[in-house]
Parts: C-alpha cells; sequence; structure tokens
C-alpha cells in the first residue's frame, strides 16, 4: 500500500532545482569573466595613459637638458612622425613609431627588453613657430577602443 502523506522530491522537482542551481552557477561565472575583461581593459587603458605620459616627459626632459648643456632648445627634437623614446631617451628613436614596447629585467618599458608586450608608442612633433613644439604621443595596443592620444605644446620659453 502507498503511502500519500510521505514527504520527499519528486523527479520534476529534482530536476527544476537542478536547472535553477546551473542557471545560478552560469550567471555567476558570466559575471566574474566579464569583471575579469573589465579589470583588464582598465590596466591597459592605465598604462596606455601612463606610455603617452611618459612620452610627453620624455620630450619635455630632452628640450631641458639642451637649455641646461647650452645647446639649441631643440635639438634632438625634429619635426616629423613616427618616432619612438624610452626612459633614458637623449633624443628621439627615427622609425621607432610601430615597434612595440617590451619590458626590462626592472619593469621598464623600452625597446629592447626581453618580455613582449602589446603596446607600441609613436611620437609626432610638429613646429609652427621658432619657439613652439606641438607633440603628439599615441600609443596604441590590440584593443577596439584603442590607440590613446595626448598632445602637448613646449615653448622656448628662455630664448638666447
Amino acid at each position: 500500500m502507498l503511502n500519500k502523506n510521505k514527504k520527499g522530491f519528486t523527479l520534476v522537482e529534482l530536476l527544476i532545482t537542478i536547472f535553477v542551481f546551473t542557471v545560478g552557477i552560469l550567471g555567476v561565472y558570466l559575471i566574474v569573466q566579464n569583471l575579469i575583461s573589465v579589470a583588464n581593459y582598465a590596466k591597459y587603458r592605465l598604462t596606455t595613459i601612463y606610455l603617452a605620459q611618459e612620452g610627453i616627459e620624455i620630450v619635455r626632459n630632452i628640450r631641458d637638458t639642451n637649455w641646461v648643456e647650452g645647446s639649441i632648445w631643440d635639438d634632438g627634437l625634429p619635426q616629423g612622425s613616427n618616432f619612438g623614446v624610452q626612459y633614458d631617451s637623449t633624443s628621439l628613436m627615427p622609425n621607432y613609431g610601430n615597434i612595440p614596447l617590451k619590458k626590462d629585467a626592472n619593469g621598464f618599458y623600452v625597446y629592447n627588453g626581453t618580455q613582449d608586450t602589446p603596446f607600441r608608442r609613436n611620437i609626432s612633433i610638429e613646429k609652427p613657430d621658432d619657439h613652439t613644439l606641438i607633440v603628439t604621443v599615441e600609443v596604441n595596443w590590440s584593443d577596439k577602443f584603442s590607440p590613446t592620444v595626448i598632445k602637448s605644446k613646449l615653448y622656448n620659453w628662455i630664448p638666447r
């Protein structure tokens, strides 16, 4: 004789429970995957901003070094594009704008490092007059939101 008062799960209730649990786990997995993707994008975007700013600062440092050494203020800063620089540059490096940056053993972004990176830095310089440089630094990486572009004007504020 069958006892109808026994409590328990039927096969249908068990299948529905497994389905709901699976959908919940899948939802959490997709959210975590999306968060990781957003975090990687933010990391790359921040790195490109820093690399672009570093390019501007290095060009500014070349100009300032020229003043300190008594050279012409824009020596080593020719008009044109497709230039590269790295943290220890004393002048622009022609035809380096499309070469990928690498990391060296100290974590600096250079062209002769050992660890590959997805970043390329291209520096362009315009000279609208004898006392002004317009420096444009473009950093690319393989992303649909690339490139990051920063522009700055540098002046010869110590004319000789």
